[in-house]
């Protein structure tokens, strides 16, 4: 038919050995073709986010992000250096170089929770079967070991303006009387207007439920 001389090129040849049994297939694979797995597509969101910076003793929680379709992701902490190399993601991976924090399969919801003791660097690689696995972008987390010791709200230029931003604070004075409560840090303003220079107490409350108790000084730069 003509429908069938397109589909062998337009030759009534091919036509007639396509239909002869000596041209008959008896076996045939389909091959699944697909794009390798690139590193700048494999991506981590950390929360809190910008700059991913957490107090010790606070959680941080990783999120994948990616649009690839794979069978499993595995999140990793890395250990010493990372540079991306192939030596190096080989020992990562085979000699456990680097810490295997979890295994998730595609269906999961790709989130990990971590409460790092210090400063750490995670990364996360995809496996399907097919691709090699490929290490994502690298994403550092910062841990602040202890709490800020004075800030300068009477500046008021974008830089250390708000003492504890982000998290829940109360703040008294040296004799003991609140002088503030809120859930969003503290902008040194007492009744309205920035308190006066000087040491003041503080009750912290960390997202992970932790408190933490210290002194704060408010200092105006002349």
């Amino acid at each position: 038919t003509e429908d069938s001389l397109k589909w062998v090129g337009g030759s009534e040849k091919n036509l007639a050995m396509l239909r002869s049994e000596d041209y008959k297939t008896k076996d045939s694979i389909l091959l699944d073709v697909r794009k390798r797995f690139e590193s700048e597509a494999i991506v981590i969101n950390p929360t809190p986010n910008d700059p991913a910076r957490i107090w010790k003793g606070e959680q941080v929680v990783l999120e994948l992000n990616t649009d690839y379709k794979f069978d499993e992701c595995l999140w990793y902490k890395v250990k010493g250096y990372f540079d991306y190399s192939s030596e190096v993601l080989k020992d990562s991976l085979e000699d456990e170089m680097d810490e295997l924090l979890d295994i998730m399969e595609y269906s999961d919801l790709y989130e990990l929770f971590e409460n790092p003791e210090d400063t750490s660097v995670y990364y996360v690689t995809l496996t399907d079967g097919v691709c090699p696995a490929i290490p994502g972008q690298l994403l550092q987390v910062d841990v602040l070991p202890k709490l800020p010791t004075a800030f300068t709200p009477y500046d008021k230029d974008g830089m250390n303006d708000v003492y504890m931003e982000g998290r829940a604070v109360v703040i008294f004075d040296r004799y003991g009387a609140k002088v503030f409560e809120g859930d969003n840090g503290w902008d040194g303003t007492f009744k309205g207007r920035l308190a006066d220079p000087g040491v003041y107490y503080s009750k912290v409350f960390l997202n992970s439920g932790m408190s933490l108790s210290g002194t704060i000084e408010i200092v105006k730069v002349k």
